[in-house]
């Protein structure tokens, strides 16, 4: 790890970052339904589309009645190669936390001789290197090009990552959660044949002051508006086996086949007031830079979006990955293996040859991990909110009481062994937003962490614990506040 890397994030909580939130997964198959549904839009003149970086140009009537007439004849960006890539930002949007934080980050290829599709899903807290920022996690590029600009963050983010895999990125779409949400309004909502029955006590809402609401969805067919849908996808805290990244991603699924066969379906085709709505719906919340007659054109070579059979890589920090995650400064980094690029290059070259794969992230699961909870805080319940909260998750809950200070503003975990459990303890420290204190041992076993505080021995975390057997000791701050209410 250079220089740069060391200091990555030192002022980033201060500008875009907003730790403790977790990627909002737009869908592979969907974003490519958007896309696609952009043609329409533009077909009826009424999609915001620029061929300028700025974002913010309206195609005129005659120039869209030029592309009608011209798309047929010239050819997309990339389509002289046989490979046309879009770059897929899902975003939170004007009333969340980070609006411009990019969620969801997918590279979209499309060979058009084949009509094969290719999707890679960017992991939001891989380390780039950001001309003029050093490295910072991939998910701020588009918030500090919107910095620099109003609409040059999607520019920004398609360069930086062009550069970053080694493949030209031709065309963009950004996405925002209302988007989303207006999206399965517009088509009347979406079935969905919930799996199994599961609660989250801890899901957040984007009120500005840390609110969290109880979710419970039954077994069986449940018919979901673009709300229900929504909090459906990006729940992360459910029981019954509903908590993990792998739970999480078979819903989306689920939701991307039922969003397909109602936009599909003659309810939706054969409805001018429900086609107007989707209309508006683009025209408010997705942006692009694809001209008018580049969506005809590409509309013209032919439906991608038939089959289900669309190759996709997750990169992910598994076993065999190129990359791996770290901490650096207190920031939860994802990094690649020895700094080196070329095998990231080598699956974006080869998307559409790979075999689909979805890798899981690294077992982070408990495993019988014994945790004690003290409340360093004047709030009083905290600690036991945040016991039912990781007992859910799985975690043996010990002891819960209160610390003996009342003013704690960051949540420390102790590790107590000795760097035995490390990505139970990455894995906990980015859930509660909170630092890590090793002992020397424990901070040379467990490679590449960096701690917040470091001690020689846990000697004096032991004294503090008030149980025996305890693997973490977590004294809650404030900031864990959001997550555990």
């Amino acid at each position: 790890m250079d220089e740069d890397q060391i200091n990555l994030l030192e002022d980033t909580s201060e500008t875009v970052h907003s730790k403790g939130r977790r990627p909002f997964f737009l869908f592979r198959r969907f974003t490519l339904s958007i896309i696609a549904l952009t043609l329409i839009a533009g077909i009826v003149f009424s999609f915001t589309s620029n061929g300028d970086e700025d974002g913010t140009g309206h195609p005129s009537f005659f120039g869209t009645v030029r592309g009608l007439v011209v798309s047929a004849d010239k050819e997309l960006k990339g389509e002289e190669g046989d490979r046309v890539n879009f770059l897929i930002l899902g975003i939170g949007g004007a009333g969340h936390d980070g609006p411009e934080l990019t969620d969801t980050i997918i590279l979209a290829s499309v060979r058009p001789s084949t009509k094969e599709v290719g999707m890679l899903s960017i992991p939001r807290d891989l380390s780039v290197p950001l001309e003029g920022y050093g490295w910072r996690k991939v998910n701020h590029v588009n918030a500090y090009g919107e910095e620099q600009r109003n609409g040059y963050g999607p520019t920004l983010a398609a360069k930086t990552i062009g550069e970053v895999f080694d493949q030209p990125v031709h065309y963009w779409v950004k996405v925002d959660f209302k988007g989303f949400e207006e999206f399965i309004d517009a088509i009347g909502g979406v079935d969905i044949d919930v799996e199994r029955t599961f609660t989250d006590p801890a899901y957040p809402i984007d009120d500005g002051e840390g609110t969290v609401i109880a979710l419970e969805f039954a077994q069986g067919i449940t018919h979901m508006d673009g709300e229900t849908a929504l909090r459906f996808v990006r729940s992360r805290h459910g029981n019954n086996n509903e908590g993990s990244d792998f739970a999480r991603a078979a819903r989306q699924q689920k939701v991307i086949l039922a969003v397909k066969r109602k936009l599909l379906s003659p309810t939706t085709l054969l409805n001018p007031a429900r086609i107007a709505r989707l209309i508006d719906t683009f025209n408010d919340n997705i942006r692009t830079n694809m001209s008018t007659w580049e969506m005809i054109r590409f509309a013209n070579l032919g439906n991608i979006f038939d089959s289900d059979e669309i190759g996709n890589v997750v990169l992910t920090t598994a076993p065999g990955s190129p990359l791996y995650e770290t901490t650096v400064n207190g920031a939860y980094v994802i990094l690649p293996r020895g700094n080196d690029w070329t095998p990231l290059q080598t699956i974006a070259e080869n998307i559409f040859t790979a075999d689909d794969e979805i890798i899981q992230l690294p077992d982070a699961a408990p495993r019988g991990i014994r945790i004690e909870l003290q409340n360093g805080t004047d709030i009083s319940g905290l600690a036991t909110q945040a016991a039912a909260l990781l007992a859910l998750q799985g975690y043996e809950v010990g002891d819960v009481g209160n610390a003996t200070v009342t003013n704690q503003e960051r949540t420390l975990i102790y590790d107590l062994t000795d760097g035995a459990h490390k990505m139970e303890l990455i894995a906990l420290s980015d859930f509660l937003a909170a630092d890590i204190s090793l002992s020397a041992p424990g901070w040379l076993l467990s490679e590449g962490i960096v701690p917040d505080h470091l001690t020689l021995t846990n000697d004096s975390a032991k004294e503090t614990a008030l149980g025996e057997g305890v693997d973490f000791l977590i004294i809650l701050g404030h900031s864990s506040v959001k997550v555990i209410r």
